[in-house]
C-alpha cells in the first residue's frame, strides 16, 4: 500500500488553551512529545500574544531555550539561539495620537503599554490570564517617553 510521505519542517504551537492546561502548565505527555520532536531536529515554534518574560515563566527552560518564539502576536520573533529575527514596533506618531485620545476622554481609562519586555500601566493590573504581571505604574505623560 503506497502512502503519502510527509516531511515536517516545523511545529508551531499556541500556548493559550492549546499547549497549556487550565493550570498554565504543559502536561507530561505534551512535554515528552515536544522533546521527541526537538530530538529529531525539527524546529518547535511557540506562538503567543504574551511578552517574553511571561513565556519564560510558563515554559520549562529546556523547551524555551531550544525553540523559536513568536511574542506579541508576531511583533517580536526570537530564534532558538535567542537571536532576534524580527521586531515590529508601533509607529511613534500613532502611539502619541493614541495617548492624546486617551487623555481627552471624559473618564480615566486604564492604559497598558509593553516596552522593553516590561509592562507600564497608569492603573493597577493584578494578572493576565492567571499569571501575575507586576506592572510599572506610570502616568500617561511618562508613557509618552517610552517610545
Amino acid at each position: 500500500m503506497g502512502g503519502l510521505e510527509v516531511r515536517v519542517s516545523a511545529i508551531v504551537l499556541d500556548l493559550e488553551w492549546t499547549l497549556l492546561n487550565s493550570n498554565k502548565k504543559i502536561s507530561c505527555r505534551n512535554y515528552e512529545a515536544i522533546e521527541n520532536i526537538l530530538s529529531k531536529g525539527i524546529p518547535v515554534i511557540f506562538a503567543t500574544a504574551r511578552p517574553p518574560r511571561m513565556v519564560k515563566l510558563l515554559l520549562p527552560s529546556s523547551l524555551y531555550d531550544r525553540s523559536f518564539k513568536i511574542f506579541y502576536n508576531g511583533a517580536l520573533i526570537i530564534d532558538h539561539r535567542n537571536v532576534m529575527m524580527a521586531h515590529h514596533t508601533m509607529d511613534v506618531s500613532a502611539y502619541h495620537e493614541f495617548l492624546d485620545y486617551m487623555e481627552n476622554l471624559d473618564y480615566s481609562p486604564c492604559v497598558s503599554i509593553e516596552a522593553t519586555d516590561q509592562l507600564f500601566c497608569n492603573c493597577e493590573v493584578n494578572n493576565s490570564f492567571g499569571v501575575p504581571v507586576n506592572p510599572h505604574i506610570v502616568s500617561l505623560e511618562k508613557m509618552r517617553k517610552l517610545l
